[in-house]
């Protein structure tokens, strides 16, 4: 018939229960042996002891450690101690005998054994090289054996990529530390006092200045028709043409891109905009854009064309 209620189920009077607060099974309040947190104890299980599975681990664990108990019973092979723990493989008590495991002492003599081909030398720099990061303060392998493991391929792949890893982080350390507004500053002073006694120095500053300036312009000047001998746009273009993939215009003016000299500027020596070797210098011929980075890398050596 309609308007009759539904038959209440046995869970749907049990949550009934708990939501009123009648169901006195539910209510039973249990204090975690592990965390010390009061919980309401699950009617399913009568001798639960803990709020949750991970304070039950984390229990019994602790208790093991305390009492030294453990799985597995081992012998350390250095010491030659008897310790319990968990693991199944393990060989050594402590951090302190794993590093010492190739270490014995022979008659009051140091000996070690190398890690690599497994033989007994005395400890001393005839037979290992030196190391920071080991406890004995020398490499775990021999001389014989770190001299071969250098002369293969993979290590000296390796050996490059690290140091030039290192390079380059130095190189861009540097120039950040050079565009430091203090560190400009004081730079400048030192620039003016070198223009006013080298007209080498004071014509290079002055061109590359001249020659940035009207590309972000963009407009011809004519100073620099003048003094280098060719336009704005001859230079712009000239630039354009040597464009690898990524570079743009914009990412010059933002300096990750550099105008860089085929010939590097210091072999050149003039004293005056109509020496010779000035314009050779400042030809369109010995001009190219590269990446700061590798800018950077190139310095003042002489690279084969592209």
């Amino acid at each position: 018939m309609e308007g009759m209620l539904k038959p209440v189920t046995r869970m749907e009077s049990r949550l009934i229960r708990i939501i009123s607060g009648t169901d006195d099974e539910y209510k039973m309040k249990m204090k975690c042996l592990n965390c010390g947190k009061m919980f309401n104890k699950n009617g399913d299980y009568k001798r639960q002891k803990f709020c949750s599975d991970k304070c039950n681990a984390a229990y019994h664990r602790n208790n093991r450690k305390s009492a030294g108990i453990g799985k597995y019973r081992h012998i350390c092979e250095k010491c030659k101690t008897v310790f319990n723990n968990d693991q199944k493989a393990s060989k050594y008590c402590s951090v302190e005998c794993w590093s010492k495991k190739n270490l014995f002492i022979i008659d009051g003599v140091k000996w070690k054994k190398c890690a690599k081909c497994g033989e007994t030398k005395i400890l001393n720099n005839d037979n290992f090289y030196n190391a920071k990061n080991t406890t004995d303060g020398f490499c775990v392998y021999c001389r014989d054996c770190s001299l071969a493991k250098t002369k293969t391929e993979e290590f000296k792949i390796w050996h490059k990529r690290s140091r030039d890893r290192r390079v380059d982080k130095a190189r861009v350390e540097n120039s950040n530390y050079k565009c430091r507004e203090d560190v400009k500053e004081q730079r400048n002073i030192v620039d003016a006092v070198r223009a006013s006694n080298d007209k080498w120095f004071y014509l290079k500053n002055k061109t590359r200045i001249l020659m940035y300036t009207c590309l972000r312009k963009v407009k011809n000047s004519p100073t620099m028709e003048k003094l280098l001998g060719y336009t704005v746009d001859e230079l712009k273009l000239h630039i354009e043409k040597q464009f690898t993939d990524g570079m743009t215009w914009e990412k010059m003016f933002n300096g990750e891109i550099e105008i860089d000299h085929k010939i590097p500027i210091i072999n050149f020596r003039y004293a005056s905009t109509d020496d010779p070797e000035f314009k050779k210098c400042w030809a369109l011929d010995n001009i190219q854009p590269l990446w700061k980075i590798d800018n950077l890398k190139k310095g003042t050596k002489i690279l084969a064309e592209r």
